[in-house]
């Protein structure tokens, strides 16, 4: 069981874990937001949020 396709298992599923984590949070946050909120801010709102996850997704390059 050393091929590299073994090898690299546990990170793809730590990033698939990660995205899953990522869309129930934009869900729950998308549900709350839209039950409190008018529209203009409902979207900058949301716009914010995904952001910040971009940043988790795709975080800065680490030197």
């Amino acid at each position: 069981m050393n091929s590299p396709l073994y090898r690299t298992a546990p990170i793809l599923t730590s990033v698939s874990k990660r995205r899953r984590a990522v869309e129930r949070a934009t869900f729950q946050f998308y549900e709350r937001v839209r039950k409190a909120k008018p529209d203009a801010e409902r979207l900058s709102e949301l716009e914010r949020h995904l952001r910040r996850i971009g940043k988790l997704i795709h975080p800065p390059p680490s030197n």
